[in-house]
């Protein structure tokens, strides 16, 4: 695909085109054109990428000094894995104290 000036009808270099806004500059006669009119409009347009869906428990703030996300991260979830950590974490005590006592240290 080529784009010509309409000015002088001389071919635009790639590197003299600007494909987002489709504005080019013409080497030979220094013409400021939209080009979308050369192009079909499939090739002119550019699609903006899809904002994502914010997770739950995630908010965003937009600040002078920039974004801040903050994550929640406490829930009932937490609450059934720390009892079930506890209870975990005093059968291993009670399992490694049971064994030391009997002097069986290869388990």
């Amino acid at each position: 695909m080529k784009v010509y000036c309409p000015s002088c009808n001389k071919e635009v270099n790639a590197t003299e085109m600007n494909i987002t806004t489709s504005i080019a500059k013409c080497t030979g006669c220094n013409n400021v054109f939209n080009f979308s009119s050369q192009v079909p409009p499939s090739v002119a347009t550019v699609e903006r990428p899809r904002l994502a869906i914010q997770p739950k428990g995630c908010s965003i703030t937009r600040g002078i000094d920039g974004l801040t996300i903050v994550r929640s991260w406490f829930s009932a979830q937490v609450i059934a894995l720390t009892i079930f950590c506890l209870f975990w974490n005093g059968f291993m005590v009670a399992w490694f104290t049971i064994a030391f006592t009997k002097k069986i240290y290869i388990m």
